[in-house]
């Protein structure tokens, strides 16, 4: 939700013209046609998935997925003309377990390729964390079936699904391989409620810049992301990534993710979490990222792969410093609001939420469907656990 808003206000716009606009950096939620702090259709439909996964007890099913993106769907979130109308469909005529098989191509011969479902499938990579990676593939194509079913769209969804629970279960290590300490244990869902509750209530008379949610905040509840002591890099991620190649169908999404793995192990430095970003963006370091971003995507990273390939790019290119990953996916320009949706996902399956800006969390939309029912939603989707016995 917090990469989807950031990125809302400038979608669409090149890097040139974000960083002359915002030399600074881009780093505090603007106005947009929606109002400040509203999220897209990105974060929207997500909150559908989680939805249809809870009722079902954390499996997907694509008769129920389907019904619960058109039951959140609301136009004025920005979809794209395709989804929107299969949505529009769904809720005059509804959807079965026959009309579910062809409404996916119903508008495009082959189905969209598009970033629609990799910016959605966060939730089901969270559920499906420790299924095989051939199940987890199957409940990604169901969670898409009613709008994407192009193989550049499943395999993109695939990857960030497979990265989300990779994620998850994880501690964050230092990608110059020094260590990041120890595991740190899961607190209970009433720690977490109880954690929520006390952000509300304190999150909002807080807005300072640089201030974080803190460990009042819901990062008490999962501050570290990961549940275990095997330590993730960048590098690690890629190569698990990688190793599942074999359940690509297309060569295209295998192609880029060697192209980050081979930049990121290559890349002599990363950005400082204390560097501002005014000094970045004119830097070496950024530069080679915008070429990183420049040999992986088009312009506007429609295509699924594109869109992923970039979030993984700036997920690994700021692997200790979240914020950082979620500020530089926005100054890539292009599809701003998805590249920013997908790496605040993959960011927070490795960090949990601690890490957040409290300038952020506090102006967040906040009434139904909104940041508090999010983290509820997102509390009940961590107890699910698909293995895919």
């Amino acid at each position: 939700m917090c990469g989807d808003v950031l990125g809302a206000a400038v979608e669409g716009w090149n890097a040139q013209q974000i960083a002359g606009w915002h030399p600074a950096g881009l780093t505090a939620f603007q106005p947009t046609e929606r109002g400040f702090g509203r999220y897209t259709d990105d974060t929207q439909m997500a909150i559908a998935l989680s939805r249809s996964l809870i009722a079902r007890g954390g499996r997907c099913e694509d008769v129920a997925a389907a019904r619960s993106y058109a039951v959140e769907y609301d136009p004025s979130r920005g979809y794209g003309a395709t989804a929107a109308r299969v949505l529009q469909d769904i809720k005059q005529t509804g959807v079965d377990a026959t009309s579910i098989q062809t409404i996916g191509a119903k508008y495009l011969p082959n189905g969209s390729f598009a970033n629609g479902g990799a910016m959605r499938i966060a939730p089901l990579g969270l559920v499906y964390r420790h299924a095989p990676a051939a199940t987890l593939r199957s409940a990604v194509a169901s969670a898409l079936r009613c709008t994407h079913v192009h193989p550049v769209a499943v395999d993109g969804a695939f990857v960030i699904a497979l990265a989300v629970g990779y994620l998850a279960t994880r501690q964050p290590g230092d990608p110059t391989g020094a260590s990041a300490g120890p595991a740190t244990a899961v607190p209970s869902r009433e720690t977490l409620d109880a954690a929520g509750a006390a952000l509300g209530a304190a999150g909002a008379a807080s807005g300072t810049a640089g201030a974080t949610a803190g460990p009042a905040g819901p990062g008490a509840a999962a501050a570290s992301g990961g549940v275990c002591g095997e330590q993730a890099t960048p590098l690690k991620l890629l190569d698990y990534l990688l190793a599942h190649r074999g359940l690509l169908e297309t060569e295209g999404m295998a192609s880029k993710l060697l192209t980050v793995r081979t930049t990121i192990a290559s890349a002599p430095s990363f950005k400082p979490a204390s560097e501002p970003w005014s000094e970045y963006l004119s830097s070496s370091g950024w530069a080679a990222e915008q070429a990183l971003g420049a040999a992986v995507a088009e312009t506007f990273q429609i295509r699924a792969d594109d869109a992923v390939a970039v979030a993984l790019a700036a997920l690994c290119w700021h692997w200790l410093c979240p914020e950082d990953a979620l500020v530089a996916a926005v100054h890539y320009g292009g599809d701003t609001d998805t590249i920013a949706a997908i790496t605040g996902a993959l960011a927070g399956a490795l960090h949990g939420l601690r890490w957040i800006p409290a300038r952020w969390w506090a102006v967040l939309e906040n009434g139904p469907a909104g940041r508090d029912e999010v983290v509820q939603l997102a509390t009940q989707l961590a107890e699910l656990s698909n293995s895919g016995a």
